[in-house]
Formats: C-alpha cells, structure tokens, sequence
C-alpha cells in the first residue's frame, strides 16, 4: 500500500479507534506469550529396542523433528506392548506400535495420528524339521516367540490360542529378536515368530539362511477373518531378494498395522508437525505397499485424532506449508486468542465512530443550545441585561467552545458555530442600540 493511501486510510477513522485496535493486538500478543503455555521442545517416544523397525523409525522421526527446533528423545521399550503401557502412565509423549494389543476402552487417554506401515508376521523354521503350512502344526515344537510385553509375543499369543498352540503341546520359549535368530541357527529351537518389515535387516538373513526356511501360512485368511486387526500379505516369488530368488515362491503371512500413538493432551500444533514428519517418511512405496497408501487412518486400534483427521482430509495446515514450525505455531496460538477478541469487539468497532461523532457533536450542541438561550434571553431582556453582560455571555460560549477539545475532523462544524457567535453579537449591537 502507497504511503499516501495508508495516511488517508488512518485519517478516515477517529485516531483513538486506532489506537484502541493497536493496544487489543498487543494486548493479544502478550496474553499469547506469557498466559498460553509455550510449546515443549523436547518429546519423548517409546520405540522398543535398538535395531528393531520401531526403533530405527524413531530415530529418523528425531533428524526431522531436529531441523524444526523439537528435540526428540527415543526411550527403549521390550516392545510395543510395554510402549503402550509407558503412553499410558504419561511417561513418553508418543509411542509406536501395532494394531492387536489395545482397545479405546482401554487406553481412553490415548490417541492414534495414523497407521504408518504393515508389520508382517513371520514363521521362520529350522531346516530338517517337518514343514509347516499353518500355525497348528508348530505343536510338539520348541518355538520363540518375543519377549513378555512385546507386541509380536502378544499377537503371537492371541493367534497360538486360535489354532490350539499351547504350553501343554508346544515348548513356548520367550525371546528376544537376537536370541531367538542365533538360537534358531544354532538348532537349538525349532521355530521362531517375528514381527518386522521386510526390509530390515535381520528378516532379510533370514531368508537368505542356509539353516532357516521360511513358512507359507495357508491359513492366512482364516486368521485375517478371527482377527479383524490382520491383513494378508502375498509376497510373489523373488519378492524379497531378486539376485537370491526370495522367496522362491509366493509366500502368505498376516500383518498388523503399525501406528503413531500419542496422548490426547498432545498440542494440535504438536500433532500438525507429527503428521507432516510421518507423511514425509511413510509415503513412499515398500515391499509390501503401495505409494501414498501409507500414511493412513485405516486399522488403528485407537480413535483417530480430530486434527489427524482433519489433516488427512485437507492436508498441512496453511502456515505450516509457508513458515518455519515454531513461527506457524506462535502465530496460530495468537490467532486463537485474537480471534474471540476479534468477535467480541466487532460490534464496538463497529460503532465507534458513531458514538465518537456523537460525542462530540453533544458538545457543540451544548454551545448552540446556549447561544439559543442569549437570543432568547435578547428577545424578551425582562431583567434589563445589558450589552456588558450579554458580551460576556457570548464570550463565556466562546470560551467554553475553546476548551473543548475537539479534533480537527469537526472543523468545519467550529468554524460554523463561531460564524453564528458573531451574529449573535451582532444582533446585541444591533438590539441595544435600536
């Protein structure tokens, strides 16, 4: 805006209008900064052990949280059973985890910000041992599930019940992921059940193992039908490893989701940047989904945030998609303030410069409604008043109007009402002397 045109914009309202506009948004800005409580710069997540796909999500969760100012701290968990639990007791502000292991009834505190990937269910068995097709012919074995308070030990559990595994015909040992793989090369158990994407590292050995075979459950849709948190995964032949020819036919196996959990006191704009962080890690396609199906509001065991909600819907909320983390959320929070604020002086500002006008053409009435009574006065003079006394009348209006502070914008109506003085007093010249 020209400069001219911002001083005829000024000059067309009463300058106390903007003054009193002035001091509401500073007042604003400093109900903003010392009353709203500051955003955290630090989170904590419970992302299970090192190595594991939840941990290593983690840490790239941390670099992209870095570069907006929010430190993220990643604390260990068995799993995410036990991340959950630590959500739970407001111990860690997100955690990671899998559908399969809570409820909204059980955890009402807690929120979902999305699913974010498929976190297969593998069998692998030791070779020279029968094959195995479904779960219920891993009786009479000794098979390694996870650790007490891991996800895959709790899915592993649910899924053992259905197909009658139990501790009464099958040697159920509770291992970690490390313990268990070096176990199972070694000959030492039979069977082992994991939980981890393709992708990683360890899975990947796996099927690369001279000593391991992986196993086809054809039972998977038996299993996605009783367990409606499980999906089927097919993995055509050479799916995981070209050069080796991974598998070396289709393989079925049954995948949880895995999701963002958080508290529901967790700050909207809090939730906004999380949203965009996980966007930017889980969009691209894996070995196992497609691109941008990922990621997502389908199969999470808790309910879905209202701002994730909103997010997925209708994207980055607008200042987020132009200014730096911390500056969008200072200007949202200001937004939240100066917006009732806004609402509820509307109607003053509205008419304000009406009640300013009228305030002050009161004060010029009150000149003219004097002068109206010296002319009355001048009129009939039954107390004999003489040219002295109505001079002085005259001049204490005069007086009056000079002590009045009036702005400049009702010049015209002072110069008018000092034009009527003078032929007031020139009526008095006029009457005494007649």
């Amino acid at each position: 805006m020209k400069r001219k045109d911002m001083k005829t914009l000024l000059n067309s309202k009463p300058k106390h209008i903007w003054y009193l506009a002035i001091g509401v948004f500073v007042a604003a800005v400093l109900i903003t900064y010392f009353t709203i409580p500051k955003l955290p710069d630090t989170l904590k997540i419970a992302a299970g052990q090192p190595g594991s796909y939840f941990y290593e999500t983690a840490e790239i969760y941390k670099k992209y949280l870095a570069k907006q100012g929010i430190e993220l701290e990643i604390i260990q968990s068995k799993g995410a059973a036990e991340s959950l639990t630590l959500l739970s007791e407001n111990k860690v502000d997100l955690a990671l985890a899998h559908g399969g292991l809570t409820t909204k009834k059980e955890s009402p505190d807690l929120i979902s910000l999305g699913s974010i990937s498929y976190e297969p269910l593998w069998v692998f068995q030791r070779k020279n041992t029968k094959m195995v097709t479904d779960i219920s012919q891993l009786k009479g074995m000794k098979v390694a599930t996870g650790e007490k308070g891991t996800g895959v030990e709790v899915i592993a559990s649910n899924i053992f019940k259905a197909e009658g595994v139990n501790e009464s015909n099958t040697t159920i040992l509770h291992m970690g992921m490390k313990e268990a793989a070096e176990s199972l090369i070694q000959g030492n158990i039979d069977a082992a059940v994991f939980m981890d994407p393709p992708e990683n590292d360890r899975i990947r050995e796996f099927f690369s193992s001279s000593a391991i075979n992986e196993v086809s459950l054809k039972d998977s849709e038996a299993l996605r039908r009783r367990f409606r948190y499980l999906h089927v995964i097919k993995i055509p032949p050479s799916g995981i490893d070209l050069a080796l020819e991974q598998p070396h036919s289709e393989l079925l196996t049954i995948a949880a989701t895995a999701y963002l959990a958080a508290n529901k006191k967790l700050d909207a704009a809090l939730q906004y940047l999380l949203l965009s962080v996980i966007d930017e890690v889980h969009h691209d396609p894996t070995l196992i989904s497609d691109e941008n199906e990922f990621p997502s509001d389908k199969d999470i065991d808790l309910p879905l945030s209202q701002d994730a909600d909103i997010y997925y819907k209708k994207g980055k909320p607008f200042l987020q998609q132009y200014l730096p983390f911390q500056i969008a959320s200072l200007l949202e929070r200001l937004i939240k303030v100066l917006l009732p604020l806004l609402l509820l002086g509307a109607p003053i500002f509205a008419y304000a410069p009406a009640a300013y006008d009228w305030h002050f053409r009161q004060k010029l009435a009150r000149r003219y409604k004097s002068l109206v009574e010296i002319e009355r006065q001048l009129a009939n003079n039954h107390s004999n008043k003489s040219v002295t006394e109505f001079e002085a009348m005259l001049a204490d209006v005069e007086k009056k109007l000079n002590d009045e502070k009036i702005p400049s914008s009702f010049t015209n109506q002072i110069f008018i009402l000092r034009e009527h003085i003078e032929l007031v007093q020139r009526k008095i010249q006029r009457k005494m002397r007649g």
